[in-house]
């Protein structure tokens, strides 16, 4: 039997607890609204937000798009089951950042009301309005436009635990259902996303905030496809010319 010496042993342990950390939490988000919630508990109109990294290039350099990634968070009213587009003249609600609750993240919400709590001007009133809720849209409107790959949510108490749908629809297009879980593995490319309660027949439905999103931006997207097909090209013109031998 092969022996375990210290190294091996606490390489497994990292690798289990960074296992562990990842399945907790989107490693090294684009948006970490979780984050930016911290300490910073408020509602707004709309909520300019800046990405935590910029995109690296193939060769492991800071790509194009670092430090000007933006997304800005909106929230409205849920007009009805086939309104996909908001802007002047729809009844505006207020985006909000949920702050830690019980040590557990929150992340981005909807709230009808704000008003002064403890001091505190911007907060939502009732505090237990902060999430997206039934009748609720939260809009994110990207600077440029964004693919995204993963959307991380927690629950209305701040939990993993999911019962119900999201429905999302991509720059003006028809609402997709699905099944609402922790981490929400997507593919969707476009500028304007919105976000609501998905279960229709409900009176109530699941509540949820929009704790971190991993995108790429699309010229980064564009150059990994255009290398893509440079490299099929070269292995094309290396490939050797065979003859028949009569």
């Amino acid at each position: 039997m092969k022996k375990l010496n210290f190294y091996s042993v606490t390489a497994t342990l990292l690798i289990a607890f960074s296992s562990m950390a990842s399945a907790a939490h989107i490693a090294n988000p684009e948006y970490d609204f979780g984050h930016d919630a911290v300490g910073n508990e408020h509602g707004a109109t709309s909520i300019l937000l800046n990405a935590k990294r910029g995109h690296e290039d193939n060769y492991g350099h800071p790509g194009l798009h670092s430090g000007i990634n933006q997304v800005t968070a909106t929230g409205y009213k849920d007009q009805g089951l086939g309104k996909t587009t908001y802007g002047v003249g729809d009844q505006a609600y207020y985006a909000y950042l949920d702050d830690f609750s019980s040590k557990k993240e929150a992340g981005l919400g909807v709230c009808k009301q704000l008003g002064t709590v403890k001091g505190r001007a911007n907060q939502c009133v009732p505090g237990n309005d902060d999430n997206v809720t039934k009748g609720e849209v939260l809009k994110l409107s990207f600077k440029e436009k964004e693919a995204i790959h993963k959307i991380e949510f927690h629950d209305a108490n701040h939990n993993w635990d999911f019962t119900g749908n999201v429905d999302i629809s991509v720059d003006g297009g028809d609402y997709v259902t699905y099944a609402l879980t922790h981490f929400l593995d997507l593919n969707l490319l476009g500028k304007d996303f919105l976000f609501r309660n998905g279960n229709a027949g409900e009176t109530f439905g699941e509540q949820f905030y929009i704790t971190a999103i991993n995108t790429t931006p699309i010229p980064a997207a564009v150059w990994l496809f255009v290398s893509g097909l440079g490299s099929l090209g070269y292995f094309r013109k290396k490939k050797p010319n065979l003859k028949l031998v009569a």
